[in-house]
């Protein structure tokens, strides 16, 4: 008798994001994942409920870097493509 090889899933798939985001937001901290352009891709229930009480809401054009921290873009990504592990800036926003 012929056995088939088994396909075992590989241990670098990803999560979808729909897993990703129940799993985020049984955490106790805000969270917010935006991408190299500052465009939100997830905020977790506590991160909303922390922006809402500063009166921000996350929208589907919202921007971490214009609408939070008022800041350009490059700022902050010069210094971690640079290998920075600290962002030493003053931003303005509702928490300094």
């Amino acid at each position: 008798m012929r056995r088939s090889p088994m396909i075992e899933p590989s241990v670098t798939e990803t999560m979808p994001l729909s897993q990703m985001a129940s799993l985020l937001d049984v955490l106790d901290q805000p969270i917010l994942v935006a991408d190299r352009a500052g465009q939100v891709q997830f905020a977790n229930l506590q991160c909303k409920r922390q922006m809402a009480s500063h009166g921000l809401t996350v929208e589907a054009n919202f921007n971490l870097f214009s609408d939070l921290l008022h800041v350009q873009p490059r700022a902050i990504l010069d210094h971690i493509e640079g290998g920075g592990q600290q962002i030493d800036l003053k931003f303005d926003c509702f928490s300094g």
